[in-house]
């Protein structure tokens, strides 16, 4: 963990993270981090960024995280929380600089302008599986964009409140950023939560948007009239069903679940080509699972269960709910299957002719009923089958 909490008086979680702004006290530095003038082989990875508070002049009042100036650093499993600045970019601020951001998570930030991010002149960082949440600004709670052209693939930007306009992000100065695979969903400013300024304003600026969830745009099927917003194609405007939604009044925090529901229509909606490369989510599981990738930063996770028959006998194993069809010698059977994770598989053996059930191996143990598994992981299944024993009579011969 890396601290601004120079005096060691904020008030913290177990972890000594400020998870939100109004509890920094005291004096604490202005930049916990600068990244000015570095090349993208400096590298920050895994660390959580806390308590920096830009409050001075000049410089001193932007990027209470991290403050960059020409220059591109490469991070990577970083979380940014309670961080402050006076002027702009509470959690990371940007000037002619273009990092590239993996896997980080931006939330309880807050500042007067871009509470999480804010990217000016010319700036152009890359953001792939982030999350940004709870953060909170004058305008541009999550992001604000002056002049500058981010990239932002498989983001989930959500809970964020603006005073004025822009809860999500605010686009300024010729801005246009590209964003794909992502989640913009109940960020809030001056017009209520949940309507298209709170999602994303321009000022102007233009946004592509793509195979994305973007609140108040009517998704491709039934698009804005609003200019500045490009639909890219395969863009929705329905409930990504988040675990637990971040209430974006309650903003700077660090509340909330943004990973997906089973039935939510970001699972399987995004586009392959925009992950190459990037083979793990937010959560370091895979990036594509079930098929096709998820909007947002999480990747719902699918599992495969695999079942084999063994033994001297034979038999069948099907399963509840459907999907597992196991039948030795037969040309339709289905030995594997993949559930979505947390499903309960019930399989159920049935015994031909002439055999016996024998027991379960594998994820079951037990030698008689159901093998019932929980989808957390992969999952492997033996059913035994042995044959029944026949008594031979042999007639009696007279001699």
């Amino acid at each position: 963990m890396l601290s601004g909490d120079i005096d060691g008086n904020d008030s913290t979680d177990s972890n000594g993270v400020v998870t939100t702004t109004t509890n920094i006290s005291g004096a604490n530095s202005y930049h916990v981090v600068t990244g000015s003038g570095v090349t993208s082989t400096a590298v920050l990875d895994g660390f959580t960024i806390t308590a920096g508070q830009a409050n001075g002049g000049g410089s001193e009042n932007n990027g209470g995280g991290i403050f960059t100036s020409n220059g591109n650093p490469t991070l990577a499993q970083v979380a940014f929380s309670g961080n402050f600045a006076d002027f702009a970019g509470g959690g990371m601020y940007n000037i002619i600089s273009s990092p590239v951001l993996t896997d980080v998570i931006f939330s309880g930030n807050a500042a007067n302008y871009g509470g999480g991010m804010y990217n000016e002149y010319s700036s152009s960082p890359s953001l792939n599986n982030a999350s940004l949440s709870g953060n909170s600004a004058n305008g541009g709670g999550g992001i604000y964009n002056n002049l500058s052209n981010p990239e932002l693939t498989n983001v989930s930007l959500s809970g964020n409140a603006a005073n004025s306009a822009g809860g999500g992000i605010y686009n300024n100065n010729g801005s246009i950023p590209n964003v794909r695979n992502s989640i913009l969903w109940h960020n809030q400013d001056s017009s209520g939560t949940g309507t298209l300024t709170a999602t994303v304003y321009n000022d102007s600026s233009t946004i592509t948007l793509t195979h994305s969830i973007v609140q108040g745009t009517g998704g491709s099927a039934s698009w804005t009239t609003d200019p500045s917003l490009v639909d890219g194609g395969d863009n929705l405007d329905s409930d990504p069903l988040f675990i637990l939604t971040v209430e974006p009044a309650t903003a700077p925090t660090t509340s909330g679940n943004l990973r997906l529901q089973p039935t939510s229509p970001a699972i399987n909606a995004g586009e392959d080509q925009y992950v190459t490369g990037i083979p793990t989510d937010l959560d370091g599981n895979s990036r594509i699972s079930g098929g096709t990738v998820d909007m947002g930063a999480y990747e719902f996770q699918f599992y495969s269960l695999d079942v084999s028959l063994g033994g001297s006998g034979s038999g069948k194993v099907s399963s509840t709910p459907a999907g597992i069809d196991c039948a030795a010698g037969s040309t339709e059977s289905d030995c594997t299957e993949i559930y979505a994770d947390g499903t309960v598989v019930t399989l159920t053996a049935s015994a031909d002719s002439g055999s016996i059930f024998a027991g379960w191996n594998g994820a079951c143990t037990n030698t008689a009923g159901d093998c019932v598994v929980t989808m957390t992981q992969v999952q492997t299944v033996t059913a035994t089958f042995n044959r029944t024993s026949t008594a031979v009579y042999l007639p009696l011969v007279s001699r």
